[in-house]
């Protein structure tokens, strides 16, 4: 009979299928934070570029100027897209818009490339 522990009918651990969809939301995190963390990098990257010829900064400031500009431009956009447009900030909308800063910085970086830039 039940002793204390519940229902007798009642698994004292998951089922099967509970631990396989454990398994797969865990799974999907860990996916939508490598892909977070790369567009987060990407977007700081390639923004750089724009800014800044790819022989005018070495290494280290390259990765600070990246860390810079993903921290600063894209939640600026998202705090205008928020504030004016009214659409609420979540992970779609983030992913949205890093993706589209990744993107408008690849295209602006192709067609102005190094040779291009303004000086």
């Amino acid at each position: 009979l039940s002793r204390g522990f519940g229902h007798p009918t009642k698994l004292r651990g998951m089922c099967p299928l509970g631990l396989v969809v454990k398994n797969m939301v865990d799974i999907i995190s860990g996916i939508q934070m490598i892909v977070g963390l790369a567009l987060f990098f990407a977007s700081g990257y390639l923004l750089s570029l724009i800014f800044f010829r790819k022989n005018e900064a070495d290494a280290i400031e390259r990765a600070v100027y990246s860390v810079t500009f993903s921290l600063t431009i894209p939640p600026l956009i998202l705090f205008f897209i928020n504030f004016l447009l009214r659409i609420p900030i979540n992970t779609i909308t983030v992913f949205v818009v890093y993706l589209l800063v990744c993107g408008a910085s690849y295209f602006y970086h192709m067609q102005y490339g190094e040779g291009k830039h303004k000086s």
